[in-house]
Formats: structure tokens, sequence, C-alpha cells
């Protein structure tokens, strides 16, 4: 098992602080604890108030490399980002790193296709509404 990080106790604070004072779900709750985690692994024995903007980047990039997705850097940012204001609100940090990281881009899925036979089913002037009006736009109207 590996050894509590020093800043363990600040985490622990900052988690009651989102569950009593912003009433956070328990599931948010465990979310935050869990990118949180994630920051103090990333600084090893390192006290999260030292990082420095580059420092948040480069993890943020390394993540992105491993595969997490934006969303994910994104959603780990915000915590991050978070952490580090109620790190500088009780004095424990004198800058917040996390300002200004962007996560990267997610990629969009595809819109959907219609198959042929839809396509063809779709253009079909027989599929018409009952009250269209034949014509030459009439597959138009129909589509």
């Amino acid at each position: 098992m590996p050894a509590e990080h020093p800043c363990a106790g600040w985490l622990e604070r900052y988690l009651e602080h989102l569950a009593a004072e912003r009433r956070l779900a328990a599931l948010s709750v465990r979310a935050y604890r869990s990118d949180l985690q994630r920051l103090l692994d990333y600084c090893g024995e390192r006290d999260p108030g030292t990082l420095t903007q580059q420092d948040v980047r480069r993890f943020a990039g390394r993540a992105h490399g491993e595969g997490l997705s934006g969303r994910s850097i994104g959603r780990m940012l915000a915590a991050w980002r978070g952490f580090h204001q109620w790190l500088v609100r009780e004095g424990l940090a004198s800058g917040n790193p996390a300002l200004g990281v962007r996560a990267p881009r997610s990629g969009r899925p595809l819109p959907k296709v219609l198959s042929p036979d839809e396509a063809a089913q779709l253009l079909d002037p027989a599929h018409g509404s009952a009250g269209d009006a034949p014509g030459p736009a009439a597959p138009r109207d129909a589509a």
C-alpha cells in the first residue's frame, strides 16, 4: 500500500467542504476524490500548492496521451481548479495553476446516416403524404 501523501489531510478537508458547505451529492464528492487523488499522485511528494500552470498543462497532455478523453480531463481540471481555489482561500497556496488550462477537444461523433434502402424509400414518391400535390417538388417535399 503506498504511503499517504503529506497533503492528504487538505484533500479530506476540501471534500468535507464540498459535502457540507456546497452540499454536493455523494457521487459527485466521490468523483472529486478520484480526480484529486490523480493530482496528488501526479505531485508525488511535492506540495500541490507549488504546481505551476506548466505542470498542470504537462499533466493534462500526458493524460490525453494515455487515452483519457477531453471530457474526463476537463472534469479533472475543474476539480483541480476548485481545490486550488480553496487552497488559496485557506492560505495554503499563493495561486491557482489550473486557471486558464483547457482540456483537449473531444472528437465529436459523426452524424447518423441513412442506409441505402432508407434513402431510396425517402425519395420514393409513392411514400409521400396523402395530401401531397404531384409535381417536380413532390420528392423534395417528401424529404
